[in-house]
């Protein structure tokens, strides 16, 4: 764990749910996200968030667009 980096975000954005491939196969991106994306930022001690984490109401675009621009 890089004590930087405590208390920082990742902000993930990808697809959610699951979804075919070209040859039709199914991807699970919300297990690809849980179980490798998360995990792996959580081992640095980096918060990670999808935008379908974020309790808010409102349109998803305008909350992507504002953890995009906010740092911290």
């Amino acid at each position: 764990m890089d004590k930087n980096l405590i208390g920082k975000k990742c902000f993930v954005i990808m697809p959610f749910g699951e979804k075919k491939d070209p040859d039709g196969n199914p991807i699970d991106f919300d297990k690809i996200y849980r179980e490798f994306i998360k995990e792996a930022v959580a081992e640095l001690g980096v918060d990670c968030v999808r935008c379908d984490e974020i309790a808010e109401t409102g349109w998803i675009h305008s909350k992507m667009f504002k953890h995009i621009l906010k740092r911290t």
